[in-house]
Parts: C-alpha cells; sequence; structure tokens
C-alpha cells in the first residue's frame, strides 16, 4: 500500500505530466506541505476529464485520508438557535456532515480555477475530488447556458462526509442590490431546500451566499438567509434541518445576532 507521500508524489506526477504548461508555474520543494500545495493548484486548474480509474482511486484515498484525520462535526455539535430546527456553526462547510451542502457557485458550476483560492466553492471542489467538476461539466452541456442566479442543481458529494452537494448561483451587484437581485438571493435558498427535499434529504447545511465580491453585506446577507429558511420551515412540516455553516467570523457574528 502507498504511504501518503507516495500517493501525493504520484497525483503530482499526473498532473504535471498532463499539464505541462503549469510545470514552470506550479512549483514545490521536496517539503511534503509544499508538495501538497502544488497539488491542490493543479486540481483546482485541471479542466473537467476523464482520468484513468488508477488516478481517482489514489486521489480518493489521498482526500480520505485527509478527512480522517480532520474533526467532523456533526448535528450534536451544533449551536441550537432561537428558530426550530435551525443550528449554526463557525467552520469548514467541508468538514460538516449532513446530508447535503450548499456551494455557492460560479455561473458554469464547474469550481474556482484560482489556484489555492480559498473561496467556499475552491474548498468544496477541492475536497470532493475532481469527479465533482466532470459532475458539473455534464449537468451544463446538457444545460447548454450557464446557471442562472436563484435556481439549484444537485451533485454527489463524492470525498466530502456529506451524500450530496447542492449548487447555487448567487446574484452579483455594485452598491445596492435590486429587487430582483434580492429576490435572486432569497430564491438560492428555497431552490437549494426543494432540491434537498427531492432528495430526501434530513439535514442541510448552508454557507454566508452572496457576501464578499457579490455584493450583500454580511447583515443583509444573513437576514435574507434567516428569514427565507425560517418561512419555508413554516410552511414546510417535513423540511430538512437546517445549518449555518460560516466560514469567516464576521459572517458568523451577523447570524448570531439575528438567531440568538
Amino acid at each position: 500500500m502507498a504511504t501518503y507521500s507516495e500517493t501525493v508524489d504520484y497525483l503530482l506526477k499526473y498532473l504535471y505530466d498532463s499539464m505541462p504548461e503549469f510545470k514552470g508555474v506550479i512549483v514545490h520543494t521536496s517539503e511534503i506541505r509544499d508538495k501538497r500545495r502544488a497539488l491542490r493548484d493543479l486540481m483546482n486548474l485541471k479542466r473537467p476529464s476523464r482520468l484513468p480509474d488508477s488516478f481517482y482511486s489514489a486521489q480518493n484515498a489521498l482526500l480520505r485520508y485527509e478527512l480522517s484525520k480532520c474533526r467532523v462535526m456533526t448535528l450534536n455539535d451544533i449551536t441550537a438557535s432561537s428558530i426550530s430546527k435551525v443550528g449554526l456553526i463557525q467552520g469548514d462547510i467541508t468538514k460538516v456532515k449532513v446530508d447535503c451542502i450548499v456551494n455557492p457557485a460560479s455561473t458554469t458550476l464547474l469550481g474556482c480555477f484560482v489556484p489555492g483560492h480559498h473561496c467556499v466553492d475552491n474548498d468544496i471542489h477541492s475536497a470532493a475530488g475532481l469527479q465533482l467538476r466532470n459532475e458539473c461539466d455534464e449537468l451544463m452541456k446538457k444545460q447548454k447556458h450557464d446557471e442562472n442566479p436563484g435556481s439549484a442543481k444537485v451533485t454527489y458529494a463524492y470525498n466530502l462526509p456529506c451524500k450530496y452537494v447542492i449548487h447555487t448561483v448567487a446574484p452579483k451587484f455594485k452598491d445596492r442590490p435590486s429587487k430582483k437581485e434580492t429576490t435572486d438571493l432569497i430564491n438560492c435558498y428555497i431552490s437549494s431546500l426543494k432540491a434537498a427535499m427531492d432528495k430526501g434529504c434530513k439535514s442541510i447545511c448552508f454557507p454566508a451566499i452572496g457576501v464578499g465580491e457579490r455584493g450583500f453585506t454580511s447583515k443583509t446577507a444573513a437576514q435574507i438567509a434567516i428569514n427565507t429558511v425560517e418561512d419555508f420551515l413554516n410552511d414546510h412540516s417535513d423540511a430538512p434541518i437546517v445549518v449555518f455553516c460560516m466560514k469567516h467570523l464576521k459572517d458568523f457574528e451577523a447570524y448570531e445576532e439575528l438567531l440568538g
């Protein structure tokens, strides 16, 4: 059985050989941390394509081993809120064991192609493995156009601790959101919740959707998310348990203030 270091070396060599244009761009030293960082960078840059089963076996073994060394949060770790069936945590959404997690995706659904970028979209694709990008690519080829803001698509989760990933695209704007952009963000939550229910999911985890470069402030995005989810739960007795997982402290504090 290959060691962790040998697995990283194998995956690195395969990607370098298949992506020679990045050999002088994505560099690493003999240190395992540098090699692992370079591997993530190359995986971030890899365009959708079918790779050999041996690659996926090695990649899956690596990602699942890394996951086994992390603290994976379950519903028992979630802080309850003033709203029934809604909880809040701060942390990494790729380390939350629920039925499905929500990815604030780009309009192509293919993930972030910026090497090593730590947006939630990139975190999810990096932890799931390259199969996730391939499945998203298949969905978009069938659709034949970019994903519209407020809609949702479901894929398998591959090497994540959840079962499914629900991809939704937030609106993007400058200055102040229009009524349509606010409605699109509301629909991100409604579409995702409906998609989760269609898959029989009993629990769903949302990140902070629409914040940062998309334009919404933490407080506004949190207010929209909480109001929408609360209304949906009131209208659907069989709706899943909802967890809000905030990567950044300012987002967590905005949700915490509103959820009590």
